[in-house]
């Protein structure tokens, strides 16, 4: 409750702005922002952006301030923490991570900060585009959300919120759209930075999605975690001191194969969960590509309400393992490494 109550006092003077500028227009879009609580009811629809769950605890969500730990992020040549959105390049940018990266994680953390602080600039519109479907594209979703956040809006009032400088677009999952829907969701993405080059629109993808092919996008890249990492992202995810030090002494002691995996959250915090349960690391590489198999393909994405994967065979969990476990055989055989 406290968050909400601190963050509908420090949206007021940007919700002040927004309705004065749309008067300006002669837009009614946001009349219900005048009301008496119309920040309470914007700051609880934000704080849900903030409240996640996690492998750490998939019963119940936790804020994020709970818990996260912020990565580096490389734009550029240049590495650098940043805590909130308006710590980023303003205009169109793409955040770039593999697998269990932490990219969804990271957006909303960055955009709950964003209006937690008490420099916030922007409001954050935030959509996860795994809930575009053939009968609701891009912007029939975004004007669902904007009705979700007490905004009438229109196709003027569309146009005022990506041109004012108040808002940014957060496009959260490009690699958890349908195949189907991906050149059209391009296009519609492509022709909004057209129109408006100073929205701050932010896009998560993974390497090599279609969306990296397009030159409207500043690339922004989450930094591998390194062994300087491990004790305080343990930390936050709730190990002690004393058991976050042994976690990663016993990976620098465990195998260089299974030590040079471990620079993502997925992986550290499975490599946690083994080591709390069993005080060793599996120093075999098959037990631990199973175990790793097991959270990423099942346990990573059940924690992601509603989103379930386009699958190209019919093979179930089991007879997947087998075939990547054939598939990585075949490859050691043939000295196929991995890039």
């Amino acid at each position: 409750m406290a968050d909400s109550l601190i963050t509908g006092v420090l949206l007021e003077k940007i919700v002040e702005e927004v309705i004065g500028g749309a008067k300006k227009l002669g837009s009614n879009a946001f009349k219900r922002w005048e009301e008496s609580r119309f920040s309470s009811k914007i700051a609880r629809r934000i704080n849900a952006i903030g409240k996640v769950k996690t492998l750490w605890s998939q019963d119940k969500e936790l804020l994020i301030s709970e818990f996260y730990y912020q990565p580096k992020i490389k734009i550029d040549d240049q590495i650098i923490k940043a805590s909130k959105i308006s710590d980023l390049p303003e205009g169109a940018l793409i955040i770039e991570g593999i697998a269990g990266q932490g990219k969804s994680i990271l957006l909303r953390s960055l955009a709950f900060t964003e209006l937690k602080s008490n420099e916030g600039v922007v409001i954050p519109i935030f959509l996860e585009l795994r809930t575009l479907t053939s009968k609701m594209g891009l912007k029939d979703a975004i004007l669902k959300l904007l009705y979700s956040y007490d905004i009438d809006a229109d196709d003027q009032s569309v146009e005022y919120i990506f041109r004012c400088g108040k808002f940014s677009l957060i496009l959260d999952g490009f690699d958890e759209v349908e195949s189907l829907l991906i050149n059209d969701l391009l296009s519609d993405v492509e022709s909004i930075v057209a129109r408006h080059p100073k929205l701050r629109l932010i896009i998560t993808s993974r390497p090599y999605d279609e969306i990296q092919k397009s030159t409207f996008f500043k690339k922004i890249t989450i930094e591998p975690l390194k062994v300087g990492d491990y004790v305080e992202f343990l930390k936050a995810g709730g190990f002690t001191s004393e058991a976050a030090i042994s976690i990663r002494d016993a990976v620098q002691r465990s195998s260089g194969e299974i030590s040079g995996l471990i620079k993502t959250p997925l992986m550290l915090t499975l490599v946690g969960q083994l080591y709390q349960s069993e005080f060793e690391i599996p120093d075999n590489t098959p037990e631990f590509f199973e175990r790793l198999f097991r959270h990423t393909f099942v346990t990573h994405d059940k924690l992601k309400a509603g989103i379930k994967r386009k699958r190209y065979t019919t093979l179930g969990d089991r007879k997947l393992q087998e075939l990547l476990e054939a598939f990585c055989f075949i490859c050691m055989c043939e000295g196929i490494v991995a890039t």
